[in-house]
């Protein structure tokens, strides 16, 4: 897996974010693990804390989009390894885990994107 960052704000994050930069160049960002902390005083309201994984990557549609969020944690290595371990076990945590994530990253890009692919 990939490294991550730990993260607080004082607004809770979205679980995905894409935001264009230049030359069809995009920031796609994913937070993961958000726990609502509390704030040194009453005035401050709520914290968050939360893994955030950062990447840039051109996209130029829904299959990039995806495959892109999944690499923002998963190296091919990794989902190498995890479909061996759903090939011998499909009760596998791990492998769950990864499939679950997959399903998110395709959930968010036909939000994204509009559409029902």
């Amino acid at each position: 897996m990939k490294v991550y960052t730990i993260a607080q704000s004082g607004q809770k994050p979205d679980t995905f974010s894409v935001n264009a930069l230049l030359n069809g160049i995009s920031e796609l960002r994913y937070a993961s693990d958000v726990e609502e902390i509390s704030a040194e005083s009453e005035d401050d309201g709520t914290a968050y804390s939360y893994k955030e994984y950062i990447g840039t990557a051109k996209i130029t549609g829904y299959d990039d989009l995806i495959s892109e969020l999944v690499g923002l944690i998963y190296t091919p290595g990794d989902e190498i390894a995890l479909m061996r371990k759903g090939l011998a076990d499909s009760e596998n945590e791990e492998y769950a885990a990864y499939l679950e994530y997959v399903a998110s990253c395709k959930a968010f890009a036909k939000e994204y994107y509009g559409t029902g692919a």
